[in-house]
């Protein structure tokens, strides 16, 4: 508000947390290539869950981020 944040903690902004999310399976490759992290894994599953839950409680489908029902 006024380019002040509304929300005085994380706490207060109501994220996501990692029991919101989906079971992920992890399957190991073996592979030439240099190894990469896991840690960023449970972070493409939010937004489409999230869009989920909003068009199963409205019934409007939202296809961009930030969610906006006026900008479908």
């Amino acid at each position: 508000k006024a380019g002040v944040a509304a929300a005085r903690t994380l706490t207060d902004l109501r994220l996501p947390m990692i029991d919101d999310l989906p079971d992920i399976t992890v399957e190991l490759i073996r592979s030439e290539a240099e190894p990469g992290g896991v840690s960023d894994l449970s972070v493409p599953p939010v937004a489409p869950a999230i869009a989920n839950a909003v068009a199963a409680a409205t019934g409007q489908r939202l296809r961009r981020l930030p969610l906006d029902p006026a900008n479908p």
